[in-house]
């Protein structure tokens, strides 16, 4: 919902960041509890890889369409 407010000129990129980081932060959190770790660090290695994952996945998705990226 908060990155609907994206759209607003000057501050677009600013929601976009602060959304961007409340989602990691609640993928933390969420796969913390769904896999029962007891270490957030681990949780923080499964979000990061599932991030890099997304990353290269998009990249070669942009790079054989010639499209580019959204904002954040």
């Amino acid at each position: 919902m908060l990155r609907i407010f994206g759209i607003i000129p000057g501050l677009g990129t600013i929601i976009n960041l602060v959304a961007s980081v409340w989602m990691l932060i609640a993928m933390v959190i969420a796969v913390r509890q769904a896999l029962d770790y007891h270490s957030t660090y681990r949780a923080v290695g499964v979000c990061l890889i599932g991030w890099v994952v997304q990353a290269v996945i998009l990249a070669l998705v942009l790079s054989l369409t010639g499209g580019t990226p959204p904002p954040l």
